[in-house]
């Protein structure tokens, strides 16, 4: 009787182990994996009400960084090309994946376009590039984000 109530306890534990694992922290992001698919649900997991989505600086690659660092430093504290969290599209998030569709994958990129809900409500699909660094995938470009931040950083060289 005993050892039938420890192996129903054990089974309990497991059980409620894998539901609360289940959501994924801004930790969870920084994994490795070999599958970008994964990558982009674990980013996307963690945009759910009450958490805190990674920084996109955290999760991009260097280069993209940097452009954002330079943006940054350029406005000092003014608002730039981002006004709301490019992942989304928003402020404020609730969001559910619908898909994640690939035009294009190697080894070191590829590129993904991520449909969602955000509130229950279908939200404009968002086109990422990522790319690997150091074996771990990177956000490299949001729907031109890379682009547009040059394209102000050089406007802002001129004044």
């Amino acid at each position: 009787m005993k050892q039938q109530r420890l192996e129903i306890f054990g089974a309990w534990l497991f059980v409620a182990s894998m539901m609360f694992c289940h959501g994924a922290t801004a930790q969870d992001v920084e994994k490795t994996d070999a599958s970008a698919e994964n990558f982009l649900r674990r980013v996307y997991a963690t945009y759910k009400t009450g958490s805190e989505p990674p920084e996109l600086s955290s999760i991009a690659t260097p280069a993209l960084r940097d452009l954002l660092h330079q943006e940054q430093v350029a406005l000092d504290g003014e608002m730039g090309v981002l006004d709301a969290d490019p992942l989304c599209n928003c402020q404020d998030f609730d969001i559910k994946v619908q898909s994640i569709h690939f035009d294009h994958v190697s080894d070191a990129h590829a590129s993904a376009v991520v449909t969602f809900t955000n509130f229950g409500k279908a939200s404009k699909p968002v086109e990422l590039e990522l790319a690997k660094v150091k074996g771990v995938w990177r956000i490299d470009d949001v729907a031109g984000l890379q682009g547009e931040l040059k394209k102000e950083l050089k406007s802002l060289k001129k004044h």
